[in-house]
This record gives structure tokens, sequence and C-alpha cells, in this order.
């Protein structure tokens, strides 16, 4: 029993000492638009794809963030709000609200957003060193906001 506690707790001591420590996420531009620019160019590797999805959840947070700053404008208007004929209404009401905040259009893919970020940093190098939210935030207003 003894030498199963000592041994029990070398593996532990072992592991907690080779143990890598959590990386700290890389929020460059650099490091995004490389990795989109690869998946771009047809790229199968898996880290690229995966650098390149953080994309897609800063898109889908700049759509959401909009549309709850419209449906919170919406709500604190009283001659909006008392003209609101149910749910479906809101809805519709705030849709169109929301679409317009985001800029964004509907219709656009991820694929295409990731094109109008890489040309942006294109024709505005200085941007790698920046951080990739505010060089997307600034290629989505550049290009769809105008």
């Amino acid at each position: 029993m003894k030498t199963f506690v000592a041994l029990s707790a070398s593996l532990l001591f072992i592991s907690l000492a080779h143990a890598q420590q959590p990386t700290q996420e890389d929020d460059s531009t650099q490091t995004l638009y490389t990795a989109c620019k690869q998946v771009r160019e047809g790229s199968r590797s898996w880290a690229d794809f995966n650098e390149c999805s953080r994309l897609i959840g800063f898109i889908d947070g700049y759509k959401f963030g909009a549309i709850h700053g419209a449906a919170t404008a919406f709500l604190k208007d009283p001659q909006n709000l008392a003209t609101t004929n149910g749910v479906d209404d809101f809805t519709h009401r705030l849709g169109a609200v929301g679409t317009q905040a985001a800029c964004i259009p509907e219709r656009a893919t991820r694929a295409q957003v990731r094109d109008v970020f890489i040309t942006y940093v294109d024709e505005h190098p200085e941007a790698l060193k920046a951080s990739y939210a505010n060089t997307l935030a600034a290629a989505i207003q550049n290009h769809y906001c105008p």
C-alpha cells in the first residue's frame, strides 16, 4: 500500500511538473489574417481553420450586439413600444433595425466577410499590428457601412 501511494504521488508530481501551461490567445490581426488567407487559398490545416473560425465568432457577436442595442433602444422608446402589435410585430421591427445596425447584410456569407477582412488588411498593412477585433470592426464598417 505504501509503495502504491508513493508511486501515485511520484506520478502526480511528474505529471504536474511536465504539464503545459495554458497558452495565451493571440489577438493580433497578423495571426488571424495569415490563417484566414491560408484557409481561403485551400489550406486543410486544422490550426488555420481553427484560428480563422474566430472570425465567425466575432461576426456572430457583432450582429448580436447590434440587435441587443437596437432592442434596448426600442424598449426604452414609449411610442414604439405602445404601437407594437404582439411578439411577431416586435420581432419584425427589431429584425429590420438590427440588420441595419449590424451593417452586414443577411445574404453575406462568412466567407465573404472573411474576404472583406483580408482585402482590408491588404489595403491597410499597418493594421497587422493591431488587435484583430479592431481591424475586423473597421473592415466591416469600411465595406458594409460607408
